[in-house]
């Protein structure tokens, strides 16, 4: 490129300078620069077949003005080197005009090319960055796959043992052998194993829905104080089994327009999320207006979440750094998040691995 500098310049200063050497010749001997008609002809030539073709018609242009327009040499004085000297500068002006012209075009056209090779280059990018997160997609989707197929199984599985077991006992067992309390346990088994499938399979169909972008909300008023206590009633059998004490800050009604089903399930996601990772330790939730805004916090103090894993929590089929320990879908944030952005509010996490984890969720009164 430098290199291709150089000679552009050195062609452009060329011309110049034959043109002013030109002009001083022609003022002094007051001669006519005949030869000058034949510049457009180089020019069309070297414009359209190249350089060498160019430089050949400044050639030719030279012994023709020189043997036509000038008279015969029959001894050299002044006046004759001067028709020497402006026919030779007409053929340098030639050959640096056809250089040129050459030099202009092929810039011309590499500028072209350069462009389509920028496009071409940025179109490739976008196609490359796309096809990186279709392979993404992929491979979360078939991480999904994996995972549901086993988290589905599971209950099932579970649920098919127990009636298993039971109906082999009312068939065989004496009824004075039988016990009823041995039963009772086992269809307690199975109905918390069927609220986990339940439970499953409507996470499912709310991705679906939410990934489709047909999430439509149900506004109506209501107390959201009164809600969350509702909530946290409702896992008052798994808190006691799990031996966690729960301390609820919500003694002012806190009352504004929202889907009552949408809001009362991003609690359930998030009360379960602080059980499962609580580490049976205190949470505490609380629930206050600050300017126009309902603000719900649930707090834990369980294992936390990594530094690098907080930014991804929020994702579809993302687990955080104890997935191996703790199973599951991985979609139970994502569809808090995807209900919270729909009412237009906000949702924040606060957390230190082993240190718990803070959801506070912000909604819009109205």
């Amino acid at each position: 490129m430098k290199n291709s500098l150089i000679t552009a310049s050195f062609i452009i200063g060329l011309l110049i300078v034959s043109s002013l050497l030109q002009a001083f010749l022609n003022f002094f001997f007051d001669k006519e620069a005949i030869y000058l008609f034949f510049f457009p002809v180089i020019f069309v030539v070297a414009w359209k077949k190249g350089a060498k073709p160019g430089i050949a018609t400044s050639a030719a242009a030279s012994l023709i003005v020189f043997y036509f327009f000038f008279p015969r040499l029959d001894s050299l004085s002044a006046a004759h080197a001067h028709t020497i000297v402006e026919v030779y500068i007409f053929l340098l002006q030639g050959i640096a005009l056809s250089v040129f012209i050459n030099k202009a075009k092929q810039y011309d056209v590499v500028g072209y090319y350069k462009l389509r090779e920028e496009a071409f280059s940025k179109k490739y990018s976008e196609l490359e960055k796309r096809f990186q997160e279709a392979q993404e997609d992929i491979r979360a989707r078939d991480e999904f796959l994996s995972i549901a197929s086993h988290e589905l199984k599971t209950p099932l599985t579970s649920m098919l043992l127990q009636l298993q077991t039971a109906l082999h006992n009312i068939q065989n067992v004496s009824l004075a052998n039988f016990s009823v309390e041995h039963l009772l346990k086992m269809l307690e088994s199975v109905q918390r194993q069927t609220s986990r499938l339940s439970k499953m399979i409507n996470d499912l169909l709310n991705v679906s829905l939410m990934t489709t972008r047909k999430l439509e909300l149900e506004p109506e008023e209501f107390d959201l104080s009164a809600l969350t206590k509702e909530v946290v009633e409702s896992f008052s059998e798994k808190i006691i089994r799990e031996g966690y004490e729960i301390a609820i800050h919500a003694d002012t009604p806190v009352v504004g327009e929202w889907d009552k089903v949408r809001i009362e399930q991003a609690l359930t996601n998030l009360l379960s999320n602080a059980i499962k990772y609580g580490d049976a330790k205190p949470i505490v939730i609380t629930v206050k207006e600050i300017s126009n805004y309902a603000v719900v916090t649930v707090a834990d103090h369980g294992i936390g979440i990594p530094g690098k894993e907080k930014d991804k929590i929020f994702e579809l089929f993302q687990r955080g750094g104890a997935s191996e320990k703790y199973k599951g879908l991985g979609v139970g944030l994502y569809i808090t998040d995807q209900i919270i952005e729909a009412h237009k509010g906000k949702i924040h996490v606060k957390s230190r691995e082993h240190h718990g984890t803070s959801f506070t969720i912000e909604l819009p009164m109205k």
